[in-house]
């Protein structure tokens, strides 16, 4: 029963470290230019339409699905285990190849109870770390100031990891 409760935790955990930060950005968000999501649909191209964790698009696609993913100012993938390879490398490239000004990476340590977070920007057609992975207080201007505490992220991570046994 263990086993089948931490690979359901997966998921919700996973969900809910993605809502608390599209929280964190919405609530910081100067303008209504822009709209946080999550797990929405986005258009790369005729065969690629990822759905990042988080993002930020313009409210003018708030009731489309898919959204072009060129009107993304930032998108973010919260790594599960079996998407690291995925979250981390492979749709880097693709959202780099879109021209998506800032890429966030959110890796959950099951075992730690703890969050970090990397912030990429693009720099001509590929990413470079403008914050490399982070447990601590995480600040940025991009998309707009936005402060992430990311020790109280990982004590509420931790609580829940707790209770679920």
């Amino acid at each position: 029963v263990r086993i089948g409760l931490r690979q359901h935790w997966n998921v919700i955990g996973h969900n809910t470290i993605a809502r608390w930060i599209a929280n964190i950005l919405e609530d910081a968000c100067p303008t209504p230019e822009w709209v946080v999501g999550t797990d929405q649909s986005t258009t790369v191209d005729d065969r690629n339409e990822p759905r990042p964790d988080l993002d930020v698009a313009r409210t003018l696609h708030i009731a489309r699905s898919p959204f072009p993913i060129t009107d993304a100012s930032l998108v973010g993938e919260v790594v599960s285990p079996n998407s690291a390879l995925r979250d981390t490398e492979t749709t880097r490239g693709l959202y780099a190849r879109a021209r998506v000004p800032a890429y966030w990476i959110v890796v959950p340590d099951e075992e730690k109870g703890a969050i970090s977070l990397a912030e990429l920007r693009l720099d001509g057609r590929q990413y470079r770390y403008a914050t490399h992975y982070t447990g601590e207080i995480f600040y940025t201007d991009h998309p707009w100031p936005v402060t992430v505490d990311l020790p109280e992220l990982s004590h509420r991570w931790n609580r829940l990891l707790e209770l679920s046994g």
